[in-house]
C-alpha cells in the first residue's frame, strides 16, 4: 500500500509539473505575438532576407559536387570491389549529384543565424520558382571563402535581429538604450561571442566524436552489431548537449552575459524547467514546421503568394523568438525569487 500510495504521489506531481510547464510555455507565446502585434517592425528583418533570397540567382556548387560523385562512380565500376561496396560507392554518387543539384551557397546565411538566432526564413525551408538561371561556382578555394563570408554575415544579421527583440523587450538585463553609435561595437561583440560558442560547440562534439569513435572501431572488431548501439549513444548525448547549451544565446543577448556565464546559466535554467524548456522547444518546431509546409505550398503563385508566405512566415518566426526570450527572462526572474507578470 505504502508503495502504491508513493507512486499515486509522484504520477501527480508529474502531472502537476507538466500543467504548471504547458502553462508556462502558452503564457510566453502569447505574450509574444501581443508585443509583436504592436510592434510589426520587428519582421522587417525577415522579410527582407526572405526577399534577397528569392530575388537573387541559385549560388550553386553542382560542379564541386560533381568531381565528388564522379570519383565514388568510377571507384563503383572498378572490378576489384565486391559488389556490396560497389554499390554502396554508387549510392554515395547519386547522393552527392542530387545534393550539389539542389544546394543553394547563399543559404549559409540562416545556417547560424537561423538555428541559434531564431532568424526565421521560408525560403532557407522551400525553394521557389526562379527567373535567373544559377551562378555556379567551379573553384573549392572561392566556394569555402563565400561560405565562410555568408555564415559570418549570416550570424552578425542574426545578432541584429535578435538586439532588435531584446530591446523591445522591458523585460531583461541589457541596457535598452537606442544610441545607434554603440550599435556597430556592440553587434560586432556579440557576433564574436556566438562564433565563439560554435567554435566550443564544434570542440564539445570532436571531443565526444573522437573516443566514441576509437571505442566504435574496437567494438566493431569485436561485436559489429554494437556499432549501432554506440552511434545511437553518441547522438542522444549530442542532442542532450546542444539542449542544454539552449538559452547560451538569449544570455549573451538579452542579458549581456559573458559567454561562460551564459552557458552556466543556461545548464541550470533547463535542468530546473526541463519539461518547460521540452515543451516550448517541441511546440515552437511543430508550429514553425507545420506554418512552414502550409506557407510553402503559396510559395508556387509567384509573386503575390510568395510575397504573402513571406510576410506571414515572418511574423509566426519572430513571435516565437520573442517567445523564447520572453521565457528565459521570466525562468531566470523566478530563480531570483522575483515576481513576473507577462502584461506585455
Amino acid at each position: 500500500m505504502e508503495f502504491c500510495g508513493t507512486l499515486v504521489l509522484i504520477f501527480n506531481s508529474l502531472i502537476c509539473s507538466l500543467c504548471e510547464a504547458a502553462l508556462s510555455v502558452i503564457d510566453s507565446l502569447s505574450a509574444g505575438y501581443r508585443l509583436l502585434a504592436r510592434r510589426l517592425e520587428l519582421i522587417l528583418i525577415p522579410v527582407l532576407l526572405d526577399l534577397l533570397l528569392w530575388l537573387m540567382p541559385r549560388m550553386s556548387v553542382a560542379p564541386l559536387f560533381d568531381r565528388v560523385a564522379q570519383f565514388y562512380a568510377e571507384a563503383a565500376n572498378m572490378s576489384e570491389l565486391p559488389d556490396e561496396m560497389a554499390a554502396a560507392m554508387q549510392d554515395a554518387a547519386t547522393v552527392f549529384s542530387t545534393v550539389g543539384a539542389n544546394l543553394n551557397l547563399f543559404n549559409l546565411l540562416l545556417w547560424g543565424g537561423g538555428s541559434l538566432l531564431h532568424l526565421p526564413s521560408l525560403l532557407y525551408q522551400v525553394e521557389p520558382p526562379r527567373m535567373a538561371e544559377p551562378q555556379e561556382l567551379d573553384l573549392l578555394s572561392s566556394a569555402c571563402g563565400l561560405g565562410a563570408l555568408l555564415i559570418v554575415a549570416g550570424i552578425a544579421i542574426g545578432v541584429l535581429y535578435m538586439t532588435l527583440l531584446a530591446r523591445r523587450l522591458p523585460i531583461g538585463a541589457a541596457a535598452k538604450s537606442w544610441s545607434w553609435g554603440e550599435w556597430p561595437g556592440l553587434i560586432l561583440r556579440h557576433s564574436l561571442q556566438i562564433l565563439a560558442f560554435l567554435l566550443l560547440l564544434v570542440l564539445a562534439v570532436l571531443a565526444l566524436f573522437v573516443p566514441m569513435s576509437i571505442g566504435g572501431t574496437l567494438v566493431g572488431l569485436v561485436a559489429p552489431g554494437l556499432v549501432t548501439l554506440l552511434a545511437f549513444v553518441f547522438g542522444g548525448m549530442l542532442l542532450v548537449l546542444l539542449f542544454y547549451l539552449y538559452f547560451v544565446p538569449a544570455g549573451l543577448i538579452l542579458d549581456d552575459l559573458r559567454l561562460s556565464r551564459a552557458v552556466v546559466q543556461s545548464f541550470r535554467l533547463v535542468r530546473a524547467n526541463f519539461w518547460a524548456t521540452v515543451g516550448l522547444f517541441l511546440l515552437s518546431e511543430l508550429i514553425s514546421v507545420g506554418f512552414g509546409i502550409i506557407l510553402g505550398r503559396l510559395v508556387a503563385y509567384q509573386p503575390l503568394g510568395t510575397l504573402t508566405a513571406i510576410v506571414v512566415h515572418a511574423f509566426i518566426g519572430s513571435g516565437l523568438a520573442l517567445a523564447f526570450l520572453i521565457f528565459y527572462r521570466t525562468r531566470v526572474l523566478l530563480a531570483q525569487g522575483e515576481q513576473v507578470e507577462l502584461e506585455l
